[in-house]
């Protein structure tokens, strides 16, 4: 289940958030290494105090966290505005309120860090598709891998582009269908666009997909174009865009 805590909900989950940046401590300082404050076995940071959003994974069954990220509106201060903005073209303007920075992506380190990549394609495929649902609110997504500590078996890249009727689940039932397969999500774009011809409102998503040698392109078209024509998309592989 995605729980989506926002500012105006906060009070309904103390427990949660406690456990969220707890989850923080132990993948970020305690795993990576990384150079992060830490109090009372919490990873917490200015940034936390920004009006930010949270998407947090919990099990279905137990309750517990799988995973958990950090959104920020780029009209206030920003990781990528204070320290990393020197790595965008000089033309790039990251601010606008329909922009969010993603931060703190994390999973529970008991899958991260014990090699159960299965599990860690599905939990981050979870949550970019509930990244992917808020393209309904306007915003646009843009999501790419940083840290490569904890990936998987590697494999060969294909880019996967799609096009539908905007509706709810449609990015989620074909990230589902990925993960199944062990497809891991590199990068995800996804917007609306207004039909050429009808200016009815349209999803679409760009994707670089790293796909295990196991599985063939053609299988995995096969796969994808019968869940295409359930969700009444548009659904292309190309290899010769793949990085």
């Amino acid at each position: 289940m995605i729980v989506v805590i926002e500012q105006y909900n906060a009070h309904e989950y103390p427990n949660l958030m406690d456990e969220m940046f707890r989850l923080r401590a132990r993948v970020f300082r305690d795993r990576l290494g990384w150079d992060v404050r830490v109090a009372d076995g919490q990873e917490r940071d200015k940034y936390d105090d920004e009006a930010p959003v949270y998407l947090i994974y919990t099990d279905d069954e137990t309750g517990e966290i799988k995973g958990s990220l950090r959104l920020l509106p780029t009209t206030g201060p920003t990781v990528l505005a204070d320290f990393f903005s020197d790595t965008l073209p000089a033309a790039a303007h990251l601010s606008a309120p329909t922009i969010w920075e993603c931060t703190r992506f994390c999973l529970e380190d008991k899958i991260s860090s014990h090699g159960h990549w299965r599990e860690q394609i599905i939990a981050s495929a979870v949550l970019i598709a509930a990244l992917g649902e808020l393209e309904s609110h306007g915003l646009q997504v843009v999501a790419t891998r940083g840290d490569t500590a904890a990936s998987g078996p590697r494999g060969r890249r294909l880019q996967l582009e799609l096009i539908g009727q905007d509706r709810p689940g449609i990015v989620r039932d074909i990230s589902h269908a990925l993960a199944s397969r062990g497809v891991s999500i590199e990068e995800l774009v996804t917007d609306c666009i207004s039909g050429s011809m009808s200016g009815e409102s349209l999803v679409r998503a760009t994707a670089q997909l790293r796909v295990p040698a196991q599985l063939s392109t053609p299988q995995l078209r096969d796969a994808l174009e019968a869940l295409a024509n359930d969700l009444m998309v548009d659904v292309t592989l190309d290899e010769s865009d793949s990085r």
